[in-house]
């Protein structure tokens, strides 16, 4: 049993996870029954009018992104990693689409990734989310959708679910749901936070990436490929993409200081209890963690196998 607070808010309710004895995959047991207490109305993916959509991609940014996406992955891991290029490119490198594919971002929040997609010169994206407003318009013609993932329908050749799985109660249900949207040679990409690496196996309670109660569920790599199974899927790539926060949030956490603390990095440098030099150092480790598979976040790309399971029941982890 690991307990661990409320910390990015700085509220501090404590909440239990119950860690698998096979796989590490941690479950959170306490729940709140409502959860709108931990998803204010500036909630950092769900604030309205936070996406600037400014001018569209020109024929040369459209063609450096088809450009991007014929990379092998592992070119565009290494470039993304030591901010070269949108992040976005290594989730979506190898698996064949250009910027005429038909993406979905399912837990997409404000809009954010997808006009970073717009921008880039994909246009035929959308995005669901069932805890925003109402429905927007976020570019031309790239919409915001007020839906759960078992409401989206169509179909798709990219699925991305970008830090959003975790925030669900069922991800086995949603996965099954999201199985039967896939183009015949379409994809889903999960990035999720990953247990059993050493931020968590050095932090335990205070490791930034279990967030409760917002984080139902945090898998590991073994977890999270015996639930893409279990969903009719299999797992064609693992990428993972930790980065220097796993570090200065954990410190802070263990020094009782809040993400949105003041005192915090991530609002203040210069009242933080570490340097600029101590994050870059960080950094680097992190690419180090990633490269040996030891980081604590990580991509999964998933592809449908021929037959699929029975539709699951609503378990939390299915």
């Amino acid at each position: 049993m690991i307990e661990a607070r409320e910390m990015m808010l700085g509220l501090r309710d404590r909440f239990r996870y119950q860690e698998c004895a096979s796989c590490g995959h941690l479950q959170l047991l306490d729940a709140p029954d409502d959860l709108s207490r931990y998803y204010p109305a500036d909630y950092y993916s769900l604030r309205p009018g936070a996406v600037a959509p400014h001018r569209a991609a020109g024929p040369l940014r459209r063609r450096l992104s088809e450009l991007l996406l014929r990379l092998p992955p592992r070119v565009c891991d290494r470039l993304a990693a030591w901010r070269r290029i949108d992040p976005i490119y290594s989730a979506l490198a190898g698996l064949g689409l250009s910027t005429r594919a038909r993406i979905c971002d399912v837990g997409c929040g404000e809009g954010e990734l997808l006009v970073r997609l717009w921008k880039r010169g994909f246009r035929d994206v959308v995005g669901v989310d069932p805890y925003v407003e109402r429905d927007v318009e976020v570019a031309p013609s790239v919409w915001v959708r007020k839906l759960a993932a078992q409401q989206l329908d169509g179909e798709f050749d990219a699925i991305l679910l970008n830090h959003s799985l975790e925030h669900m109660g069922s991800p086995r249900a949603v996965l099954h749901a999201l199985r039967a949207l896939l183009a015949p040679e379409g994809a889903i990409v999960v990035r999720v936070p990953v247990a059993g690496g050493l931020a968590w196996r050095r932090y335990g309670g205070d490791w930034v990436a279990l967030d409760p109660p917002r984080h139902m569920f945090v898998p590991t790599e073994r977890s999270l490929r015996l639930l893409a199974q279990s969903a009719g899927l299999r797992v064609e790539r693992v990428f993972y993409d930790s980065h220097a926060l796993q570090f200065w949030g954990s410190e802070q956490y263990r020094r009782d200081i809040a993400l949105h603390d003041k005192r915090s990095w991530a609002q203040s440098p210069a009242a933080a209890h570490f340097s600029q030099r101590d994050v870059a150092r960080w950094h680097v480790a992190s690419q180090r963690l990633n490269a040996a598979g030891d980081g604590d976040s990580a991509g999964f790309v998933l592809r449908r196998v021929e037959v699929a399971p029975a539709e699951p029941a609503t378990g939390r982890t299915g």
